[in-house]
């Protein structure tokens, strides 16, 4: 937008003038262009490097946010590489430690990368942070009773946390629990009521129990907060079509297609139950059936 590109216009003549590792940082989470964002990080980190031991917690965020877009680009020995640096600078820095952790994981070592955490957390008891890494990595392993243990304290403790609540609902679902998962969505929705999120869980979790009636409605709620979201306009149609209300259906998947038309998934759906989107699915893709058939068979 405007206003994105103003904001990105100014970083970049603050990173001009200042020259500093947290200009050139700035300058990266706020460019949207992800080889110019990344241009950026890779300054932060030269100038970080510069200043010495004064900069090492800086430097060890800076690292392990280039190597997590490094190992998302495929650059897996460059990735470790500046993760093993991160550590080198900042040994018990939490963000390096936790990236470690999530590389042993992924190495096939799930239960140290389990135990690594527990030891982060009784060095740092009241991180939230950490148990929920707790409850992830317990709910990665099977073991989702413990991680719901875990969940349950912390929302007891933070019950507008969006993402805490998140994570139980699809541990209860594991479980076959929807009653709960419901409960807690519901209950969401009566502490958040002005946020569309709440009501798209409580549809998730309603129709994950078989009432697509309640998964409907909480949709719609969402749809008034939320306009011109073109994804809640999809699913509302989706759940139309699963109920059998196909008018309903094809006019919220014409909508979303209005507010975002490159939806090709979403337009094929669309055919399946309206014949004048068939056509005009046909009038896309038109085919020539004498050239067709002058195809010689093989």
């Amino acid at each position: 937008s405007r206003e994105d590109r103003s904001a990105v216009d100014r970083a970049r003549e603050a990173d001009a003038a200042l020259g500093t590792a947290r200009s050139a940082y700035l300058l990266a989470t706020l460019d949207p262009d992800q080889n110019n964002s990344r241009v950026a990080l890779q300054r932060a980190v030269e100038r970080a490097r510069a200043e010495g031991p004064g900069g090492a917690p800086l430097l060890a965020t800076l690292l392990v946010e280039l190597s997590l877009r490094d190992r998302y680009l495929g650059l897996e020995s460059r990735a470790r590489a500046l993760l093993d640096e991160a550590f080198r600078t900042a040994p018990d820095d939490v963000i390096v430690e936790l990236a470690l952790a999530e590389r042993l994981a992924e190495d096939g070592f799930p239960l140290a990368a389990l135990a690594w955490v527990g030891d982060m957390q009784r060095r740092y008891p009241d991180s939230a942070i950490l148990a929920r890494q707790q409850a992830e990595r317990r709910m990665n392993l099977g073991r989702t009773e413990e991680a719901l243990q875990i969940l349950g304290s912390l929302q007891g403790a933070q019950p507008t946390d969006l993402g805490v609540a998140a994570e139980m609902q699809d541990g209860l679902l594991r479980l076959g629990r929807a009653d709960e998962a419901v409960a807690i969505a519901r209950e969401r929705v009566r502490l958040v009521p002005g946020l569309p999120e709440s009501h798209r869980a409580l549809a998730r979790f309603e129709e994950a129990r078989g009432d697509l009636a309640a998964a409907r409605a909480a949709m719609l709620r969402a749809a008034e907060l939320a306009p011109h979201d073109a994804d809640i306009h999809a699913q509302i149609g989706r759940l139309a079509a699963r109920a059998g209300d196909v008018p309903a259906a094809i006019q919220s998947v014409r909508r979303s297609l209005e507010l975002r038309p490159q939806q090709p998934d979403l337009r094929d759906f669309l055919a399946t139950l309206d014949q004048g989107a068939r056509d005009d699915l046909l009038a896309r893709y038109p085919v020539d059936l004498e050239e067709l058939a002058a195809v010689p068979t093989p």
